[in-house]
């Protein structure tokens, strides 16, 4: 699954674009988001890998089956 700034539901908040809820798939996560984080209100699980230009921020937990990898950060709370 790729995430770009045309995703369905995402709201560009300025520093990040915005997802109410959780992202979840059974595929390798692309965040793909011209130098801005997702910003994730819940969660988000990838059956195999996630992968991002800048970084991620989870209000409950970022989960991969295989791994993470984000050019400037990663944020869970």
């Amino acid at each position: 699954m790729k995430i770009t700034k045309d995703f369905p539901g995402l709201v560009d908040i300025g520093w990040a674009y915005k997802f109410e809820g959780s992202i979840e798939t059974k595929e390798t996560l692309e965040v793909s988001l011209a130098g801005k984080w997702l910003y994730v209100t819940e969660g988000i699980e990838a059956g195999e890998g996630i992968e991002a230009g800048w970084g991620i921020e989870a209000g409950w937990g970022i989960e991969a089956g295989e791994g993470i990898e984000a050019g400037w950060g990663i944020e869970a709370g």
